[in-house]
Parts: C-alpha cells; structure tokens; sequence
C-alpha cells in the first residue's frame, strides 16, 4: 500500500475513500499495484458510475490527482471534457472536437533528419575532451526540438530509438536516455521547462566516459573488479567535466553524478539512498537501465523491452524509486512502438503506434503470411478501431531476435 512518503514532488495527489469517488476524478493510485488489476496501466479517468463501481471492485482507497481531474473533492462537477475508451464526451453526452496528434508516421518524417544530425553531434561531442563544450548550445537546441516533437506525437521519436547500431552504442545510448527522459517526464506531467532540462540531463549523464579508457568501454568479455572500478569513475569525470561549464543547471551536473545510486544504498559513488537523490536521477536511472537492456552492447545482446520492464518492476523498492517504476511502466505499455507480438489470428505483427488510452490495442502492421513475400505487402491495422465481426487482438510479445531486422524495415517503410 502506498504511504504519503511514497509520493514525490511532482504529483499532487490526494488519498480518498474509494466510495468517495465522482465523475471527473483521475485516480492516479491506488492501495494496490496496478498491475494486479484490469485497469490501463496509465490510471483512470472516471467518466460514468459505471467506472465507479469497477475502481470501487477493486481497491478500498485511491489517489486522486488533482491537476488531472476535472472535479476533486468538496468541488462542483464542471460540464467539461471527458474521455471513455478514446471516445471524447461532454456529461451531457454531447460529441466535442479535441486536437488530434499526427500520425506517427508524419512525424517520423518531419523529426528523422533531426534525429539522425543530433546523432552525430553527440558522437562529436563524446569525441572531443577540448571543445565538447562547444556543442552545449546545439545540444540545447536539439533537446528542445525533441521536447516539440514529443509534445505532438511521441511514438516517433520512440520509434527512432528503437533503431540502433552496437558500433555506435554509448553516443546512441545517451541519445535516447534523453528522448525516453523526456516522453517520461512528460507521461508525469512535468512542466516544460523541467521536461528539456531533464533531456538534457539524459544526453549528458555519461559525458564522462569520454575519460574511460575504450578499451574498457569495448570489452567484449567480463569487466575484472579492478575494471569496474575504472568504469564507476564515469560518473564523477562527468560531473566534473560538466561543472566546467556554468551555463548548464545543477541538474544536469547532480543527475551525472547521481544516475548510478541506488534506493536501498547500493549504488555508486557515494551510496547515497532514495531521500537523498532527485527525482531527476532517480528517473534517469530508470531510462538508463531501460536503454542498456533494450540495447546490443559488445557483451550482451539486446533482450525486448519487456523483459527490461520486468527487470525493472522485480527491482523497485531495492534499486529503482518504486512509484516511478510502476509510471515508467505505464509510459512505455506493455507493446511498444516497434515490439512485436502475435495476434489471436496466429499472425505476426510489429506495433507501429500506440495511444495513451488505448496501449493494449495499438495500431500495428500485420507481416506477410509467407516469409518469400516482400514486407511491403503487409496490412496496417488499427486494433482500437476495427470495422469486421472478427476482431483480431494482440496474444503475447513475441521475442526480438530477427524480427528486430523486420521492425527496422517496416520502420523505413512508414518513414518514407
């Protein structure tokens, strides 16, 4: 059950008696883990008694956020906007127009250049211990780019750090800490300006292993405890370095230092636990370790992103900040952008699009029946808006392993 020391300072939330709930309240928590409930993983908004009733079946008391509800406790209902299964209604029943996000793929078009030079930048920037400060302003510039991009659809640039080159991994990997940094904080509802900050944050938060020998950084085999030791130092070279340059916020320069503790202590450099860390190095750590499992690396290969969840939940509480795990969870679904899963059909799939209310029914690109057809010829499907009897449904994930060459072509298929 979730105490008032569990809630960190970005939430505003209120604890309520389950029977005390109304129409327009988003419970945001409740006395038990999401996950043991049928519920979207991203909370609920409560539109009809009849979501009442369900929140009711299942928990004593809730969290109710205040800056996502549209009614709170001791206030009037307000004749507002509410959404019921991707459905926006009035509480008079009455159909309103809400601003649509593009599809993905228009704005896959639209951020793949930027994408693709940010890349480079970040490569330049880990390349050059003199003048790596020289890249601070473009680095600015590109995070606040992908913030824009986020905000108006963010399966493209999730998209884009699905697609990834082992050879090029640690620039790659601080690439996308800052993208998935930033859909995160903004699946919390931080602020924009603390949005771009932390996708700074994110890009910048392995800086210092520019001062690690590659050698160490490359090896295939296991690291001896006297590498590993080399390897921790990352994080004060980095925090170091980055302290060089006072136009960077303290964040930046803490969450460098800091995405490497730990809740229960065990982390390095200091030991320092959860009360003693940001929530932006907490978050961080979570999206560090995200990418790292979702990723090759010269010594293990990629594992799919729910075996990286997995990881994560099994260890909140103990290494990761356990509200955030569970809501980083909820960020990223259970199928997403890029997965690949099989339908009730027996058809093989690779989800191209998800909607924050719909996540277990996302829009996805049925694959050829027979391998000898070219990928081209399979079906889009959107799974939340069939049309025949028969509606097909996602099954299970299915394993990478060379599907993650087929993800990649259906991706250049809807990027061009």
């Amino acid at each position: 059950m979730m105490t008032n020391d569990d809630i960190p300072a970005y939430r505003n939330l209120i604890n309520i008696p389950a029977s005390e709930l109304r129409i327009g309240m988003y419970v945001a928590e409740l006395d038990r883990p999401w996950l043991e409930t049928p519920f979207p993983l991203e909370g609920v908004l409560i539109a009809t008694e009849g979501d009442i009733k369900q929140v009711k079946k299942y928990a004593s008391t809730v969290y109710i956020s205040v800056g996502e509800s549209y009614s709170t406790p001791g206030s009037p209902i307000r004749n507002t906007v509410f959404k019921k299964e991707g459905k926006p209604f009035t509480e008079t029943g009455k159909r309103v127009n809400l601003e649509v996000s593009p599809p993905v793929e228009k704005e896959i078009k639209r951020i793949k250049k930027e994408h693709y030079g940010a890349k480079g930048m970040i490569k330049k920037l880990m390349s050059d211990k003199q003048n790596w400060h020289k890249n601070i302003p473009e680095t600015r510039r590109v995070v606040k780019s992908f913030a824009d991009s986020i905000a108006r659809n963010q399966n493209a640039l999730y998209w884009l750090t699905r697609i990834k080159n082992k050879n090029e991994y640690t620039a790659e990997h601080c690439l996308n800490v800052g993208i998935l940094a930033m859909v995160f904080a903004k699946h919390l509802g931080w602020e924009p300006r603390r949005i771009e900050e932390v996708g700074l944050s994110g890009m910048l938060h392995d800086v210092g292993k520019m001062n690690i020998p590659i050698e160490i950084l490359d090896k295939p085999g296991k690291l001896s405890e006297e590498e590993f030791e080399v390897i921790k130092r990352h994080v004060l070279e980095g925090y170091k370095i980055l302290s060089s340059d006072s136009t960077l916020p303290e964040t930046v320069l803490n969450t460098s230092r800091d995405h490497h503790e730990r809740m229960n202590g065990k982390g390095y450099p200091y030991g320092k636990k959860g009360a003693d860390l940001s929530d932006e190095a907490k978050l961080i750590a979570i999206v560090d370790t995200y990418d790292a499992i979702t990723s090759d690396r010269v010594y293990s290969p990629a594992e799919p992103p729910t075996h990286a969840l997995k990881v994560i939940y099994e260890n909140s509480g103990e290494l990761f900040d356990k509200l955030l795990s569970v809501k980083f969870i909820e960020c990223i679904g259970i199928y997403p952008p890029g997965s690949s899963v099989e339908l009730n059909t027996g058809e093989t799939a690779i989800v191209i699009e998800q909607a924050p209310e719909k996540k277990l029914q996302p829009k996805i690109f049925i694959l050829p029946k027979r391998e000898t057809q070219p990928i081209s010829e399979g079906t889009f499907l959107d799974l939340s808006n069939q049309k025949s009897f028969f509606e097909r449904k996602i099954t299970r994930a299915i394993p990478e392993g060379r599907l993650s060459d087929i993800a990649e072509e259906v991706f250049r298929i809807i990027a061009l």
